[in-house]
């Protein structure tokens, strides 16, 4: 029996990850398993050995910008990619949010306070995932000061 916490989806994530942060690779510790080569398969097609990039992948979100900053909310915007079905938001590396289009309001945020945003563009069929870009450029930006006047 082969039990792992990784499927297809995770494996997108896996190689969008490595990919972002300029990595030469990804490892994993035993693969015996993966006997329809389903996850190595995902990772071959999505970090390619021969180094050129997939002709399906889609690009990583360009343009990220803050349209609005007050000292609770950041609303961001940016270009869409093609392909991309939704799109994923990201504050400090931690997911805040989907959406369809290409903007999203951040809220319940803390005053005087620097954020590092990033967005991945995705593509899905239904609920099935197909394809994960690699990050947006990440925009740092900060929420206004209270004014207690």
């Amino acid at each position: 029996m082969f039990l792992t916490y990784n499927d297809e989806s995770s494996m997108m994530y896996i190689a969008s990850l490595a990919k972002s942060l300029d990595l030469s690779g990804v490892m994993s510790w035993d693969i015996s398993g993966d006997r329809n080569r389903v996850l190595t398969t995902r990772l071959a097609k999505d970090l390619p050995v021969s180094g050129v990039p997939d002709a399906d992948a889609l690009s990583a979100p360009a343009g990220l910008q803050a349209a609005s900053v007050s000292s609770r909310s950041i609303k961001v915007n940016w270009n869409a990619a093609e392909g991309a079905t939704a799109y994923e938001v990201y504050v400090d590396k931690a997911l805040a949010g989907t959406t369809a289009g290409t903007d999203f309001n951040l809220t319940n945020l803390a005053p005087d306070t620097n954020y590092a945003i990033e967005v991945l563009a995705v593509e899905q069929e239904g609920d099935t995932l197909v394809n994960v870009s690699t990050f947006s450029n990440p925009l740092t930006t900060k929420t206004a000061q209270v004014n207690n006047a």
